[in-house]
């Protein structure tokens, strides 16, 4: 969450230099945004779920999650001039792989390796990110999809993340400064 508010931080900057506002972001005319905070919510019940529960439970309700947003980027992608479709599209690709990974392995593969590059524990991969993290062992399906490139930056900011989720950062960082300019919303 913490590397997302950087790139988020970053791209507003970036949007500032480039003649943006904020109010920019405020003007976008998003849809059905109560997809998104539905799919949050769906997370947030698998952190709360027992053991038992949460083993029956933290596929389909993560990969609900995921679906939900899904939808939401394509229909925003009805209402977005090109340029933030296009940001968008990138978005739901490392959306659509990291879900594809997730339902493959029934969570995240991580690969404690990566975590140990960065100087982050690896012993307990299945109770991070809203627990839904698995090790990324010889069995796992696609595992160089899984969270297994290493970012050793500071802080918080030190983490094993995905392909998709960079594929997702790139999108991020091209939406936000682009819905930052009013005179091109045409």
């Amino acid at each position: 969450m913490s590397l997302i508010l950087a790139v988020c931080l970053v791209a507003i900057v970036l949007g500032y230099a480039t003649g943006g506002r904020l109010s920019g972001l405020a003007d976008l005319p998003l849809r059905r945004i109560w997809l998104v905070w539905a799919a949050f919510l769906l997370q947030m019940v698998v952190a709360f779920l027992s053991d038992g529960a949460r083993e029956v439970l933290r596929l389909p309700l993560v990969g609900m999650s995921f679906l939900l947003v899904m939808v939401w980027i394509v229909l925003q992608r009805r209402v977005l001039r090109p340029v933030l479709r296009t940001a968008l599209l990138i978005v739901a690709i490392g959306w659509g792989m990291n879900l594809t990974v997730i339902a493959l392995n029934n969570g995240m593969p991580v690969s404690a390796a990566a975590l140990e590059r960065v100087g982050l524990p690896s012993d307990d991969i299945e109770s991070g990110d809203l627990n839904k993290h698995v090790e990324a062992d010889e069995d796992a399906k696609l595992p160089w999809l899984g969270d297994v490139i290493p970012l050793p930056l500071f802080g918080t900011l030190r983490k094993a993340v995905s392909l998709g989720d960079l594929v997702m950062l790139v999108g991020l960082a091209l939406f936000l400064p682009a819905a930052m300019r009013t005179e091109d919303r045409h």
